[in-house]
């Protein structure tokens, strides 16, 4: 009997799978440590990817127009930055709070094509992604009977601003590498 598994459950689970070790690795030795683990280590495999790529597809090398380099190494510093500030979320949150805030980032995406690549933004777009943040936000952010991570204070408004100030501002950072990288 064959199991099939859908390519974007795969990813998905991939995903999920390395911030669970980016988080326990943090534990261990804190976020920077984590972060560079992923891209110190992950730079030489993305480099035979793609050297991979172009010898089994025999294609040539794309052109670069002069806005590459600059939009490629700001949206690669801006990744690099966005899971920094996840990974110190992690250490001061639970996984799914930081995992939500981190997926506010397909609006902030949004918001990004408009200021660095004129996409268009209309009203539904504008409306769904003050929704989807604002959402996020008062959903992390409800009273609650849990303490909230390490401090053991009772989660609230006031010990929710730094832990949303990361997650958001990963997010931000995230959506600002994916449009830095269609300008490229």
């Amino acid at each position: 009997m064959e199991i099939w598994i859908p390519t974007t459950v795969f990813a998905a689970f991939c995903q999920n799978l390395r911030s669970a070790l980016q988080k326990h690795l943090a534990g261990d030795f804190g976020p920077a440590v984590a972060t560079f683990v992923r891209f110190g280590f992950g730079f030489p495999f993305a480099c035979l990817y793609v050297v991979g790529l172009r010898w089994m597809t025999d294609s040539p090398w794309p052109e670069v127009t002069p806005i590459f380099y600059p939009a490629a190494i700001c949206g690669g510093l801006a990744q690099i930055a966005a899971t920094f500030l996840l990974i110190k979320l992690f250490s001061m949150r639970n996984f799914a709070v930081g995992t939500a805030y981190s997926k506010t980032e397909p609006v902030q995406a949004a918001l990004f094509g408009f200021l660095l690549l004129g996409e268009k933004l209309t009203a539904v777009l504008l409306g769904a992604i003050v929704a989807g943040v604002a959402g996020v936000i008062l959903i992390s952010t409800g009273k609650s009977s849990e303490k909230a991570g390490t401090s053991g204070q009772p989660f609230g408004w006031r010990n929710a601003l730094r832990p949303a100030a990361y997650g958001l501002g990963s997010a931000a950072l995230f959506g600002a590498s994916a449009a830095l990288y269609r300008l490229a």
